[in-house]
């Protein structure tokens, strides 16, 4: 399973807390199973915000995400029609350079 997101960064900084997107589980977090597996991202140009691809085993993963309604979090659902055309639009809107090819191949 796979949700695009646009989200703000989390964390302090240390090693139990580490800046990441927000959702983003730590790495020890991601050794559970049933939950996020992994993820792709990229920071905006002001650094405020991450462009996220989120991978889980389950879809349930995605429930508080998808539920979420703040502002600055934006979901892009594969499932539910949105298209790499428009996800390239509005990341672009955060990152001017940013290529959907580039970042699915993780680079």
């Amino acid at each position: 399973e796979r949700l695009v997101v646009i989200v703000p960064l989390i964390g302090d900084g240390t090693p139990r807390n580490p800046f990441r997107p927000l959702f983003a589980p730590t790495t020890d977090e991601m050794k559970t199973a049933g939950g996020i597996i992994g993820y792709t991202s990229v920071l905006s140009d002001d650094r405020k915000f991450a462009l996220v691809e989120l991978v889980a085993t389950d879809r349930k993963a995605f429930d508080a995400i998808l539920k979420d309604t703040r502002q600055d979090v934006k979901k892009f659902d594969y499932t539910k029609g949105s298209k790499t055309e428009d996800i390239e639009l509005e990341f672009r809107k955060l990152k001017k350079d940013f290529d959907f090819a580039k970042f699915k191949e993780g680079k």
